[in-house]
């Protein structure tokens, strides 16, 4: 494949792009998403997180299954409500 999209539940896009060779199972990807919701859960739904959790992210992956680099940024968005019970 070239590109895909995956779709959050209120629409917003994660944008994958690159590479992946299936035979030798190495990959140069690109992920860039911008206020992807990551989380949408109920405290019944999971013991460890929950709440509405955005990310932005630009990530790049790159290598093989056995030696994966990865660079990138993720951030938080502000409007997330992520409680972690620990």
């Amino acid at each position: 494949f070239h590109s895909f999209a995956l779709k959050d539940s209120l629409n917003q896009t994660l944008n994958v792009s690159g590479i992946f060779d299936a035979k030798d199972l190495d990959y140069n990807l690109g992920l860039v998403a911008n206020d992807f919701m990551i989380l949408n859960s109920a405290t019944k739904t999971n013991a460890y997180a929950y709440g509405k959790g955005y990310i932005d992210a630009n990530i790049k992956l790159r290598g093989t299954l056995n030696n994966t680099i990865v660079n990138g940024n993720i951030a938080v968005n502000p409007k997330s409500q992520i409680t972690l019970l620990l």
